[in-house]
């Protein structure tokens, strides 16, 4: 016996079962994303905290920090608002004060979303953490090309 697949099990249905179905198929889409949390797991801080960011790709131009304002912390990645220009998969060297120690900390990290503040003149950025040996690798490559641009 053959089997039908869902499109030919569905196209003799009524107006009425139609409408019917597509009532009970949004139902549960909706208690799948009930289920599947789309929300990140970690534990995030929001916070306000000052710190500053040095872009890669600006070190060989303008070694100058940036003044940045964190806002929301986690163990995967940070939050905050700058005046500078920063674009997505930006490597960025981002120094701040711990809150519970006190202790300058240095963290590596990769852009992924940059959007409009409603500060005037602000960005408003959320990265990812990455290895030291990532920036490196990205540091090196940047070099690389200078080199070959020069040639």
């Amino acid at each position: 016996m053959k089997e039908l697949t869902i499109k030919e099990m569905i196209d003799p249905l009524s107006v009425e079962d139609l409408i019917s179905l597509k009532e009970h198929i949004t139902g549960l889409i909706k208690e799948k994303k009930k289920e599947t949390p789309t929300q990140r797991s970690e534990d995030r801080i929001k916070i306000k905290l000052l710190g500053t960011c040095v872009i890669a790709r600006e070190r060989e131009f303008i070694n100058t920090p940036h003044r940045i304002t964190i806002s929301d912390l986690s163990p995967e990645g940070i939050s905050f608002k700058t005046t500078a220009l920063i674009y997505e998969k930006d490597i960025l060297t981002i120094t701040f004060r711990s809150p519970h120690t006190g202790l300058l900390k240095d963290v590596y990290a990769e852009v992924k979303r940059v959007g409009k503040s409603q500060t005037r003149g602000m960005v408003q950025v959320g990265a990812l953490g990455i290895s030291i040996e990532d920036a490196k690798r990205y540091r090196k490559r940047l070099e690389q090309r200078a080199k070959r641009e020069i040639k």
